[in-house]
């Protein structure tokens, strides 16, 4: 049996502020899509990404990719979702 932690490159979590079954794992109560404040960071501004910063050489990162529940995630709505699926397969 192979290890997991040797092969995985990065672990990536997203999710929506008002999901009340997938949330941040790492983060302390991330909600916002960026750092930019109410006013600004919508699409197609690019979402904060919060990298796990103990250890150093850690393999995980996530983001709020906004406001909604445990819904749509795959349409229209999560931009984010796509982009981010995009840049993780050709890594």
């Amino acid at each position: 049996m192979s290890d997991l932690g040797a092969s995985v490159k990065l672990w990536f979590n997203a999710y929506r502020s008002g999901d009340f079954v997938g949330r941040m794992l790492w983060s302390d109560h991330w909600y916002c899509r960026s750092n930019l404040g109410p006013d600004r960071g919508m699409y197609p501004e690019p979402a904060t990404i919060i990298r796990d910063a103990a250890p150093l050489d850690a393999k995980r990162a996530e983001m709020c990719v906004g406001l909604g529940g445990h819904n749509d995630y795959w349409n229209r709505t999560a931009p984010d979702i796509a982009e981010k699926l995009d840049k993780l397969i050709q890594m």
